[in-house]
């Protein structure tokens, strides 16, 4: 999993997301992805959340949803997440 203590490079891998997929489907789909997620962790504290986000990504991993940005190797989880970020940045 990526850190994303560093927005910027978030920010940038997640500009680089953006180019690659057809805007229409990834802002439609990184929204729905991310209400499906914040929804399921509303109660939760930031730990659950984390957690929930993790199992997701290994998901992505186990069924080959990945995508390759700048020569990093992440799961669609996290390409949306930088996507989300970057699009907040903007």
């Amino acid at each position: 999993m990526i850190s994303f203590t560093h927005k910027d490079h978030a920010i940038e891998l997640g500009q680089v997301y953006l180019k690659l997929a057809p805007a229409d489907a990834v802002l439609s789909r990184v929204q729905e992805e991310m209400n499906t997620l914040l929804e399921a962790d509303k109660h939760s504290d930031i730990q659950s959340f984390r957690t929930h986000v993790q199992a997701l990504i290994r998901d992505d991993f186990s069924k080959g949803r990945t995508v390759i940005l700048n020569g990093w190797v992440l799961a669609k989880t996290e390409a949306q997440l930088c996507g989300l970020i970057a699009l907040r940045a903007s």
